[in-house]
């Protein structure tokens, strides 16, 4: 690890800004492990740590970490340019050969978490969100489409006035999308999605506080299941009929 010295004073909570291809660390907590080779922006504060496995994560990536934060992205992972990833007192994990287009958003704040498991892609101008512990999940092999937004936690406080209850204090504030789930374009998914594997959700489709049992299609505003048990494969050239080429994407128990 590299150690940069202080000349005259030094504040924790200032910004550090690095070009991502050069361990760091200082006696404030910031952290940075990197096996990156391409320039990029990295933004460490009041402790962040960000850790980087990838070799070639793209030269216009800003990856950002303060407070209470750790944000890791793992081996093979390729972005396209305008990516932010950033982390306030939350955590960011993108696992191992995961592909990002460009102008995409990751951002957790307050406890918020995102992890996307292995071979995950995302399509442009893409947004996810995590705040107040709430977390977002996308299971392995997720393919989510163009102008995609998911948010869990709703960012700022709320109160029912009649009641008192706090409006973002109960436990079904997730979005998780488990293994080999398609997102449509412009899909929205807010608290309290969970969205079997193998499902895909159509074009436009609004998804809140509701649960979906693996290989279903669902669409709608707000989105409801209009097909049962169903399965899809990536390829896009050829069409496929035998069965024998879906059998490894169902998981319905059904089947």
């Amino acid at each position: 690890m590299e150690y940069i010295e202080f000349v005259d004073f030094w504040y924790p909570e200032r910004i550090i800004a690095l070009d991502g291809t050069k361990n760091y660390q200082d006696l404030y907590g910031n952290r940075l492990v990197t096996e990156n080779i391409c320039p990029m922006n990295v933004q460490l504060r009041s402790g962040g740590v960000i850790e980087i496995k990838t070799k070639e994560l793209g030269g216009e990536t800003t990856v950002a970490s303060a407070g209470k934060s750790f944000v890791k992205i793992g081996e093979r992972v390729k972005f396209g340019k305008d990516v932010t990833i950033s982390s306030t007192n939350g955590s960011i994990l993108i696992d191992h050969d995961c592909k990002f287009d460009s102008f995409i958003k990751v951002r957790c704040s307050c406890g918020g978490s995102v992890h996307i498991e292995s071979n995950c892609t995302m399509q442009r101008q893409c947004t996810l969100v995590a705040s107040f512990d709430a977390k977002i999940t996308l299971g392995k092999d997720c393919m989510v489409s163009y102008s995609v937004f998911m948010r869990a936690g709703n960012s700022h406080n709320m109160i029912d006035l009649n009641s008192m209850e706090h409006l973002d204090d109960n436990a079904e504030r997730d979005v998780i999308c488990g293994e080999h789930v398609w997102v449509g374009m412009r899909a929205t998914l807010l608290n309290g999605v969970e969205i079997g594997a193998g499902s895909t959700i159509g074009a436009n489709s609004f998804v809140c506080k509701k649960k979906f049992p693996p290989n279903c299609c669902l669409a709608g505003i707000p989105a409801k299941i209009i097909r049962e048990r169903t399965a899809w494969i990536r390829d896009g050239i050829s069409i496929h009929k035998d069965i024998e080429d879906y059998q490894e994407f169902i998981y319905d128990e059904q089947y």
